[in-house]
C-alpha cells in the first residue's frame, strides 16, 4: 500500500506538479522547541509558511465581520445630528446592525464547536450592549 502512495508521489514529481508550491527551494525552518507538542509544531511550521489552521482562519474572519458592522454602525451614529431623517437612518442602521450580530452569533456558536480547546472560544456578542456603548461616546 505505501509503495504505490511513494510511487504516485514519485510520478506527480517527475510531472512537475509541486514546481510551484509556496516556498520551493527555500528550507523549512525547524528549529522549533522539541519539547512542544506536535500541534504545535505542526501549526508553527505551516505558519511560517504562509498557512494557517482553517479554524484559525474562520476565528480571523469572524473577528473582520464583527468590526466591520460595529465600524458601520459607529460612522451611522456620528452623523446623527438629532434630525428626523437622521432618527430614520439611526434606527434602520441598528436593525442592520442587530441582524448581522445575529448571523455573526450563529458563526460564534459554530466556530466554537470546531476550535480544540476553549481557550480558543469566541464570546457571543450582545448587539444592544454595543450599541449602547457607541451612543455613550
Amino acid at each position: 500500500m505505501s509503495f504505490d502512495i511513494e510511487e504516485q508521489i514519485r510520478d506527480a514529481q517527475d510531472a512537475g506538479h509541486f514546481n510551484n508550491l509556496p516556498g520551493v527551494g527555500k528550507p523549512l525552518n525547524l528549529t522549533r522547541n522539541p519539547f512542544a507538542q506536535q500541534e504545535q509544531l505542526a501549526h508553527d511550521i505551516l505558519q511560517s509558511n504562509g498557512y494557517t489552521l482553517p479554524w484559525v482562519e474562520e476565528k480571523r474572519s469572524i473577528e473582520a465581520q464583527i468590526n466591520k458592522a460595529t465600524q458601520q454602525l459607529k460612522r451611522t451614529w456620528v452623523r446623527y445630528d438629532g434630525s428626523r431623517e437622521a432618527a430614520y437612518s439611526w434606527r434602520a442602521a441598528k436593525q442592520v446592525y442587530r441582524e448581522a450580530i445575529g448571523g455573526i452569533n450563529k458563526r460564534i456558536r459554530s466556530f466554537n464547536l470546531k476550535a480544540p480547546n476553549p481557550h480558543f472560544h469566541l464570546l457571543a456578542i450582545d448587539p444592544e450592549a454595543n450599541i449602547r456603548d457607541i451612543q455613550e461616546f
